[in-house]
């Protein structure tokens, strides 16, 4: 089994807050090299695998977020999603991590991939050890163009605009398995 890393992420990364606005985390000056799978790279049989970690703070447990992988930014193709989801319980700095697996069905510029992963909440105090998990992908089969290069983003929205609700990444990795 070969791996290749695509993007690994060597900076600090940036809290997003005070936006419902979906938005690339991290971004493009937080990670090494470039984020771009190169066009025609990708084979049948591949798996993309996208693995994130970082924080998260919530005023209430009232508030949502969607986190989405992408395939070309905001605008692309959303290859995983959790929904609107609620991480819980009213929380400062708890630990969340991201963990897409794509399996690459057909290549072309109408080639397909299958998506499964989880988006994981911890909420990690002195009452509450409680962990949520929200699936990623439905396993279903999505159209992606693999003659062209594109990146493999990770985003989030809020539903409200709020100082006091950030997600920062910390950790950002997307490998290729063949």
């Amino acid at each position: 089994m070969r791996y290749t890393t695509i993007t690994a992420q060597n900076a600090a990364g940036t809290a997003l807050t005070s936006s419902t606005t979906e938005t690339v985390i991290p971004t493009a000056a937080q990670c090494q090299g470039s984020r771009t799978i190169p066009a025609n790279f990708l084979k049948v049989g591949n798996q993309i695998r996208v693995r994130a970690r970082g924080i998260y703070s919530t005023p209430t447990g009232s508030d949502t977020i969607n986190m989405r992988a992408r395939y070309g930014g905001t605008g692309g193709v959303q290859l995983a999603a959790t929904g609107a989801v609620d991480p819980g319980l009213a929380s400062t700095a708890f630990g969340w991590d991201i963990d897409v697996v794509l399996t690459v069905r057909s290549i072309g510029a109408s080639g397909t991939v299958v998506a499964a992963g989880g988006f994981h909440v911890r909420q990690d105090n002195a009452t509450n050890g409680t962990n949520n998990w929200f699936p990623m992908g439905a396993n279903t089969t999505i159209t992606i163009d693999t003659t062209v290069a594109t990146t493999i983003d990770l985003t989030a929205q809020w539903s409200a605009s709020l100082a006091t609700l950030t997600i920062t990444c910390s950790q950002y990795t997307v490998e290729v398995i063949a």
